[in-house]
């Protein structure tokens, strides 16, 4: 992982990436406590590119990635 993006209230990142073996996938990491969360399924399709952070954009509202 590269690069992350700030969810819009601040107390939480997203980032792009997958285990050795694995597709991609996104994840929620919250600032306060525990490890990252996974919130999409991991057959994402992209690469290190897209999906590591140089293009990973947040809506607004926080529901879109």
């Amino acid at each position: 992982m590269d690069r992350a993006a700030f969810l819009p209230d601040g107390k939480a990142i997203v980032f792009g990436g997958r285990a050795p073996g694995r597709g991609w996938r996104l994840y929620e990491q919250k600032l306060t406590v525990g490890p990252p969360e996974a919130i999409s399924e991991q057959s994402l399709s992209g690469n290190q590119e897209t999906l590591g952070g140089s293009r990973l954009a947040v809506s607004p509202d926080g529901t879109l990635v």
